[in-house]
């Protein structure tokens, strides 16, 4: 079975990857990466936003017999996914008082790739 990344989490991080100037160019491959990491999180029951997952997830990457540029493409990925978790947890912090909080309204200013 594949776990699929929800469309609007996918949605989200294509947003905020779209907003970085260095790495916009590359959302393909960061879509791939990040779908692969949420399948294995789901897969082995590591919690996603939780930086001691992505070792065990680069190991499962080189078993399966990727290359360094790949494992670093994947290792570079995950880390914004992570970088824009704590974006949205400050901005859901921020507005804890506010009833009915959605996490797309962080990103509605992150424009889609």
């Amino acid at each position: 079975m594949f776990y699929k990344v929800p469309q609007k989490w996918l949605n989200t991080f294509k947003r905020f990857i779209r907003s970085l100037e260095n790495a916009s160019h590359k959302c393909g491959n960061f879509t791939k990466w990040f779908q692969f990491y949420w399948d294995f999180c789901n897969k082995y029951n590591f919690p996603d936003n939780d930086t001691g997952s992505l070792p065990h997830f680069l190991h499962k990457l080189k078993e399966k017999g990727n290359d360094e540029d790949a494992i670093s493409s994947a290792r570079n990925t995950i880390n914004y996914y992570y970088e824009m978790f704590e974006l949205l947890e400050y901005h859901k912090n921020k507005k804890e008082n506010k009833k009915n909080y959605r996490w797309d309204e962080v990103s509605e200013g992150f424009p889609v790739c």
